[in-house]
């Protein structure tokens, strides 16, 4: 999970620190996330964005985000027809 990178289908909800505050953003369609670290127990994974570190839901990047290879290509999901 750690280093993988996500294209965005639908914009999803984040958060960052500022000034020891949580500040929420929404990360538009078509952004592309890259994994830095799983936070265990509690379903959210620290991600870069835009040079920035934010905080994620995994559901949302799973279900609003496209796995992307090393190329930048869609990983495709699952067993082909």
């Amino acid at each position: 999970m750690a280093s993988d990178v996500f294209r965005l289908q639908q914009p999803v909800t984040a958060v960052r620190e500022e000034a020891k505050a949580h500040c929420f953003l929404t990360i538009p369609a078509g952004s592309v996330l890259t994994v830095i670290r799983l936070l265990a127990g509690i379903g959210l994974v620290e991600v870069e964005w835009n040079g920035q570190m934010v905080e994620v839901y995994l559901r949302d990047l799973r279900e609003g985000g496209v796995l992307l290879d090393g190329a930048g290509s869609p990983v495709p999901r699952g067993l082909p027809d």
